[in-house]
């Protein structure tokens, strides 16, 4: 599933410069840590790139994100190097490996060790931040190809909540399973049981898809299929499009997500001049 940006809801002593791409750069919060983004980087970049550039974006106030939700911990991963199909095989910064931007079933099977590789570094920093300010306060966050990495890191959750017993409720229950269980066998994780009377937690868990109507690299109709499964699945979606190219459109996304992280996430902003 593709979208050009798309964040997710999912808890120090910390360096800004080192270079260690192993290493994620991470940006503290300016009070008390009270929530913490994990922000994934597009193809072919790094978190030291990317990282300053997110945490600069603004409002049409004029406000950063972390202006606005001081409490915010800002943790950027690095993707591994590995050779891309896309590119003649040549060594770059990516989550996985695929060979079309167009079509996302084309060779399924090269993008698996990525997909396997990337899901786990990314939830052992969950699971972190989990630690820190609890699951219900780690958002993740993904631009491009970033962006594609997160049902794999959140679809595959095995804390399931009780779902209803109707008929409808079941079937819905069995399809949010399979999804589930899909990325779970691609991530070598152990499958949650198909007996219809649980849904998988990433049910309720909201997202916000955001989608560039002029972007070259990411085809728009790559977005509304992520947005359709998602709707389907009766996730929380919120699915939004600009008039703009393959990036986020600055300011009105950057007004859409603080509006999503308040009535979807429940941050609180503090008031400014």
């Amino acid at each position: 599933m593709y979208a050009d940006i798309c964040l997710v809801l999912l808890d120090q002593i910390e360096s800004l410069s080192d270079t260690n791409d192993s290493i994620p750069l991470i940006v503290p919060s300016n009070t008390t840590h009270t929530h913490t983004f994990i922000v994934l980087h597009g193809r072919g970049s790094n978190a030291h790139d990317f990282g300053p550039r997110f945490s600069s974006a603004r409002t049409s106030a004029g406000h950063t994100l972390q202006e606005l939700f001081p409490g915010v911990k800002l943790v950027f991963p690095t993707a591994k190097k590995r050779r891309a199909a896309l590119y003649n095989r040549a060594w770059i910064s990516q989550w996985f490996d695929n060979p079309s931007l167009d079509n996302p079933t084309e060779r399924q099977e090269i993008m698996y060790d990525g997909l396997r590789e990337s899901s786990g570094i990314i939830r052992g920093l969950i699971q972190e931040e989990a630690k820190l300010v609890g699951a219900n306060n780690v958002v993740l966050v993904g631009l491009s190809q970033g962006s594609e990495t997160w049902p794999y890191d959140t679809i595959q959750d095995d804390d399931p909540f009780g779902g209803s017993e109707g008929k409808d409720e079941d079937s819905l229950s069995k399809q949010q399973l399979r999804a589930a269980n899909f990325a779970r066998d691609i991530c070598d994780l152990s499958m949650l049981p198909l007996d219809g009377r649980v849904a998988p937690a990433f049910s309720q868990v909201p997202v916000f898809l955001g989608h560039g109507t002029e972007d070259d690299k990411v085809r728009l109709h790559m977005g509304k299929q992520a947005y359709s499964i998602l709707e389907r699945l009766q996730v929380p979606v919120t699915w939004k499009t600009y008039e703009f190219g393959h990036w986020w459109k600055e300011p009105e996304e950057i007004d859409d997500i603080v509006n999503f992280l308040q009535e979807k996430v429940g941050l609180h902003t503090v008031k400014r001049d």
